[in-house]
């Protein structure tokens, strides 16, 4: 037997009874441990680092139980979760930028192409550059290129032309402010690659070890969000499974608790 398993199912009235039983079995350890609390909160007592004493207060059994959400307020919030992700998890999408993310940094190594064009520099300081993408980065004394860039984008100019037009009247502005202006131009086939590029204009930053440091932050995230993925298909998995049985038991047995009826909470509550 098939499952609508998606938002609907919180709101559809022959699930209701299967989805109630879910909703006690999720908290009957929760009710079991309140069942077990004694009458009084306990106290204990913590010294600050300042020297002060503070008493802290656990939480009273009706404090517990009242942070329990009600059935249907429950229901509303699964089917908010199911109607954001749909029937597939946030996390699977988390997962595939993760991915998408260490694939780009294994495809752009320090020995890749810097994606740099043109370089305007004063001496040994740099003042700006332009990349392939028609983007500019810039320096003291290089804010210019951000306003020529800006009226490029207004021109509704792209691809080699943006940089033509960058290359052109960055030239234009920045020589009218330094005497000895150099500016170096590449192609495809003499690109510097990001290492070589690192060590002309900031011979301060180590590329490699830039570069192995963001590789293993981005596959130990990865890692997470896989793991984060794994869980919530197994706890969805365990929900299906659980769903399906509650719907067989009520087929081979026509007796189905009402759904106001929650044992565990009558326990709890004759217990007090």
């Amino acid at each position: 037997m098939d499952i609508d398993f998606s938002a609907k199912m919180y709101s559809d009235p022959t699930m209701r009874p299967h989805l109630k039983k879910l909703y006690d079995s999720q908290y009957a350890a929760f009710y079991e441990r309140i069942d077990a609390m004694p009458e009084t909160p306990t106290t204990v007592s913590m010294t600050m680092p300042d020297g002060q004493s503070v008493e802290l207060h656990e939480l009273s059994a009706e404090q517990y139980r009242a942070a329990v959400p009600s059935f249907d307020k429950w229901l509303e919030l699964q089917s908010r979760i199911m109607s954001d992700t749909g029937d597939i998890p946030g996390s699977l999408q988390s997962v595939e930028r993760a991915r998408q993310h260490v694939q780009n940094l294994e495809q752009n190594d320090p020995g890749s192409p810097s994606g740099v064009r043109t370089v305007f520099a004063t001496g040994s300081e740099i003042l700006g550059y332009i990349n392939m993408d028609g983007s500019v980065a810039t320096h003291a004394g290089g804010s210019v290129l951000q306003d020529i860039a800006k009226k490029a984008d207004a021109m509704g100019l792209s691809g080699e032309a943006k940089i033509a037009y960058l290359q052109d009247e960055g030239k234009k502005a920045l020589s009218a402010r330094y005497g000895n202006l150099q500016a170096s131009n590449y192609n495809t086939s003499n690109m510097l690659n990001k290492t070589e590029f690192a060590n002309r204009w900031y011979p301060h930053h180590d590329t490699y070890e830039s570069y192995q440091s963001a590789l293993a932050s981005a596959r130990a995230h990865l890692e997470e969000t896989e793991q984060l993925y794994q869980q919530q298909m197994e706890r969805r998995n365990a929900m299906q499974a659980f769903l399906l049985q509650s719907i067989e038991d009520s087929q081979s047995s026509p007796t189905i608790q009402a759904e106001d009826e929650n044992p565990l909470m009558a326990l709890s509550q004759s217990t007090t």
